[in-house]
């Protein structure tokens, strides 16, 4: 523990995981809620996204890990079982989404939700060695390499090859990949993620670091879209750790243009990041955001709110990139995001009046948190900060 995440830490072992292990889940199903009101009480949808199940299947196997004495690998294992049960289905994949039961209610074979699973399944793997859980990830893989392939490179979005491709899922897909890479030592996975980095390269980011492009034709042509500085945290984080890993050599120098980039443009006046911004403003040098550029259609915001995820990833980058920042920044989040009446729960998202904007607690957040708020890999931070001093 340091002192700059010890009070992430706390709140997260003594506060976020309790509640949710005791009422974001039923025990009877396995099956993880959705989302909580401002009490900690279910709110009763109906049916949850395979990707929720999948990112609380992750954060408890990863709590479990980190040496959590709560009940992390019971809850993670009936989880994976009643997913399993009623989501998978060899011809179409995981559903998405399911009802409380776990029983497949949509079919699509979401690449998204895919790379979800597999990012569970790497956890759930490299935290018990469970062969069943490296037959569910060979299936998958196989499911996605025989139905969702796409001849122009990458994945298609789905089964019915859905308009305007992503650079989203593919993101999340490296991740997946490197924590497979990480679970398992397999070179396979680590050329898979490699094969997600030549698409960043060569269609998702722009060669000077500013910014990453969202949307895409059929052939990877950009389409227009706002830019959301999110994202160039995510992959100032994932770039780095893909070198780490043994990938190709120098990417903390890209991930540290993008990190550079998503701040000068994508931070508002109170030092948060917005959810949005334009995508010509975005490679463009210039002062931080102000709440009144949001209705100026000249404007850099593109989306006047600002999320609760950015700023975990945000938090994440910072402390690769900036760790003497992070403190800071994560007082800025206690004091608004984090500052319910519950603890454990959060608020999810602010205009840009600082005016909160929830209506209720999404489970999907939790993901998000633990990575902002855990320690990174020291040796990560220090390769980062490695290239940092030199240059």
């Amino acid at each position: 523990m340091t002192t700059q995440t010890s009070r992430g830490l706390n709140w997260l072992f003594d506060s976020a995981m309790p509640l949710w292990a005791k009422q974001g889940v039923d025990t009877q199903t396995g099956i993880f809620f959705e989302a909580l009101d401002f009490k900690g009480r279910d709110v009763g949808l109906p049916v949850v996204r395979a990707r929720v199940q999948a990112r609380q299947i992750y954060v408890f196997a990863s709590a479990h890990a980190a040496g959590w004495s709560g009940p992390a690998l019971e809850l993670v294992e009936a989880g994976m079982f009643a997913l399993r049960a009623g989501g998978w289905r060899s011809d179409r994949g995981w559903a998405a989404p399911v009802d409380r039961t776990g029983a497949g209610v949509q079919w699509p074979g979401g690449l998204y939700d895919h790379a979800f699973v597999l990012f569970a399944l790497a956890r759930l793997f490299e935290v018990t060695g469970a062969p069943e859980y490296r037959r569910y990830i060979d299936e998958t893989l196989a499911f996605l390499d025989g139905a969702l392939r796409d001849e122009n490179g990458g994945y298609r979005e789905d089964l019915d090859a859905t308009l305007p491709r992503r650079q989203n899922p593919h993101m999340h897909l490296l991740e997946a990949f490197l924590a497979l890479y990480t679970a398992t030592g397999d070179d396979a996975f680590l050329a898979r993620a490699e094969a997600i980095f030549t698409l960043f390269e060569t269609h998702f980011a722009n060669p000077d670091g500013t910014g990453v492009h969202e949307m895409f034709d059929p052939t990877w042509q950009r389409q227009d879209a706002p830019l959301q500085p999110g994202h160039g945290f995510e992959w100032a984080f994932l770039l780095s750790w893909l070198e780490f890993s043994g990938g190709p050599e120098d990417l903390t120098r890209t991930a540290r243009a993008l990190f550079d980039d998503a701040r000068q443009s994508g931070l508002s006046q109170d030092g948060f990041a917005v959810d949005a911004i334009d995508a010509v403003d975005a490679i463009e040098a210039g002062d931080a955001i102000d709440a009144g550029d949001a209705s100026d259609a000249g404007g850099r915001v593109s989306l006047a709110s600002r999320r609760l995820w950015p700023q975990t990833e945000y938090l994440r980058a910072l402390q690769l990139f900036a760790p003497t920042e992070y403190e800071a920044v994560q007082m800025a989040v206690f004091d608004s995001y984090l500052a319910t009446q519950t603890a454990g729960l959060w608020h999810d998202v602010y205009d840009l009046d600082g005016q909160m904007q929830s209506v209720q607690v999404p489970a999907s957040t939790l993901y998000h948190l633990w990575g902002g708020l855990m320690p990174v890999n020291e040796e990560l931070a220090s390769l980062c900060q490695t290239y940092q001093t030199q240059n």
